[in-house]
């Protein structure tokens, strides 16, 4: 067993000890029994740890006490589902690996409920291929941590609750375009509220958003209470061959979320890389509808070296904020955005815009306090994009924008700043190819 040092590691404590090879198991075994067995016998002893070392089946693993270690000391758990209950505090999870065999994509490998709970080095892997969820950190979690963490072969994290954080993790999905890669962190708020999310120093590949803020925020027929996502910080994550980099999205998908609030959300020093277009589509997205409200974002030192995958299906951008059409009426307000944007490539297609802020219909949703620096090259149309009904809601700081109108439609023209709304600008250099053809303001 361990406790928390005043680092924040975690030391051995002398607890009982229970050795999976001494409970007359083999290797390959379905040792569920047994090894359940030895759990609620350290439950009863008031926490121990119990040692996997090797590889053996089981099926499912309840933790229901506290101060209770699995350390897999290298082992793997194989389709085994590991469930720490709401009553369950201060378990241990280290040195494991929780591999799935059955390519069911309804299965997944952890559901966390618990409270104080730290994970060290914790392998989280389905082979082959699946889609889902690899874990869930329900609403009733509170601090929770994970260091060095590893996910291969699906979709990433459901995270609810309050207080955790994640330091250090590489993720990797299917890396192909046709199979899997929904998003690696994703946070909801389904009518409860989720706090205090910490994210650093990570890396995740092929999937479609590195970190979401989500489809499930608000509430619902099924969940009545008033969801939101409060306090995210991201912090030195990269994101290789991802569709996107952040997406946050209250209401804003085909799911009945209605009444969403996410605010007070910190990015820095993130990297979206993707130089051939291989699954880049948006870089930075802030969507909002049906009712929600998103507020107080903040992104510093954003890079993003990419192409798009596609050109005409749908609109693409480095940044892309949005207000839907959905009704309740959605609104968007005080975004602080910095990011420099590399489009310049010969796979893949240029983005269709830089920077893109529009409502997709001007006489619904109020957008306010929106604050741009941007550095960027190579976009089909504009480098930044103001759609109608936004009048001075957004300010340029700054922009620095080269090769801006690659290929724009015949009907449009290139820009590099268009705006069918009053905007407020500063320090604006533009280089563009092509001039615009059709009428309101354009630099």
């Amino acid at each position: 067993m361990s406790k928390a040092s005043a680092k924040g590691r975690y030391e051995p404590l002398r607890r009982p000890q229970i050795h999976a090879r001494d409970l007359g198991i083999k290797p390959g075994d379905d040792a569920r029994s047994a090894l359940q067995s030895a759990l609620d016998r350290l439950v009863e002893k008031g926490g121990g740890t119990l040692t996997i070392g090797d590889r053996w089946r089981c099926e499912h693993l309840v933790i229901k006490g506290s101060q209770i270690e699995i350390n897999g000391a290298g082992g793997t758990l194989i389709d085994c589902r590991i469930t720490i209950t709401q009553e369950a505090a201060d378990i241990v999870i280290r040195d494991l690996t929780l591999l799935e065999t059955s390519g069911d994509a309804a299965s997944y490998l952890l559901d966390v409920s618990g409270t104080g709970c730290y994970f060290s080095g914790l392998k989280l892997e389905k082979r082959p291929f699946a889609g889902g969820y690899q874990g869930y950190l329900r609403s009733k979690s509170g601090r929770c941590r994970f260091e060095d963490l590893s996910l291969r072969g699906s979709n990433g994290l459901f995270v609810a609750g309050h207080d955790h954080v994640f330091d250090g993790f590489h993720f990797i999905s299917t890396m192909r375009r046709d199979f899997g890669g929904d998003d690696a962190f994703a946070i909801k708020g389904a009518g409860s509220l989720t706090r205090n999310i910490d994210i650093r120093n990570g890396t995740v590949r092929g999937f479609a958003a590195a970190i979401s803020i989500g489809s499930e925020i608000g509430s619902n027929t099924e969940f009545p209470g008033q969801g939101a996502v409060r306090n995210v910080t991201v912090s030195n994550v990269t994101a290789d061959r991802c569709q996107m980099l952040a997406f946050i999205k209250p209401g804003a998908l085909i799911y009945d979320w209605r009444n969403g609030l996410v605010e007070n959300v910190r990015l820095t020093d993130m990297r979206l890389v993707d130089p051939d277009g291989f699954l880049f589509a948006r870089g930075l997205v802030i969507n909002a509808a049906r009712g929600a409200v998103v507020r107080n974002i903040s992104a510093r030192n954003i890079l993003i070296v990419a192409r798009a995958r596609t050109q005409g299906v749908m609109q693409t951008a480095a940044v892309d904020i949005v207000i839907r059409s959905q009704l309740p009426a959605a609104t968007i307000k005080n975004v602080e955005i910095a990011v420099d944007f590399a489009g310049g490539g010969e796979a893949g297609f240029p983005v269709d815009h830089i920077v893109r802020v529009e409502k997709a219909a001007p006489d619904i949703g109020w957008m306010s306090n929106i604050k741009l620096d941007v550095t960027g090259s190579h976009a089909r149309i504009s480098g930044i994009h103001i759609g109608a009904g936004l009048d001075n809601a957004v300010s340029i700081h700054k922009a620095r924008l080269t090769a801006i109108g690659l290929d724009p439609p015949s009907s449009l023209g290139g820009a590099g700043i268009w705006a069918d709304s009053k905007f407020h600008q500063n320090d604006v250099s533009i280089i563009t190819t092509n001039a615009p053809s059709r009428g309101g303001s354009a630099l």
